[in-house]
């Protein structure tokens, strides 16, 4: 049985060889930049959910996007009922993405709802 973590909270859904889930909530997530040296605000206050595109070794069975598409959409990552203060953008699937808030809980990410922002 998997005992529930407060403050940051990551819980395991299941875990199986190659498919894990957290589910980060609730949390209080702060940004200041003024307090972060030299804080480009093109890169502070970033959130995540995503991978490396596959490309070694070339026997490799999670070349290409497979990686990516399994951590953003099949591994129940589901961030929910968190906080927000400050300047936030979220990076799903790569970092080539960056989005506000608003399409971070769209479809087809539909993460953290029910959080504040």
């Amino acid at each position: 049985m998997v005992e529930e973590l407060r403050q940051p909270s990551l819980v395991p859904k299941r875990a199986e060889a190659d498919i894990t889930s957290e589910e980060p909530h609730p949390n209080d997530f702060r940004m200041n930049p003024a307090a972060v040296n030299n804080c480009d605000p093109r890169y502070c206050g970033r959130m995540a959910v995503l991978s490396n595109f596959g490309t070694f070794p070339t026997w490799s069975p999670y070349q290409g996007r497979t990686m990516q598409e399994a951590i953003t959409f099949r591994q129940n990552n589901i961030w929910s009922d968190n906080r927000y203060a400050g300047r936030w953008a979220f990076m799903p699937f790569d970092t080539g993405r960056q989005i506000d808030s608003a399409a971070w809980q769209a479809a087809p990410y539909g993460q953290d709802l029910g959080s504040t922002f």
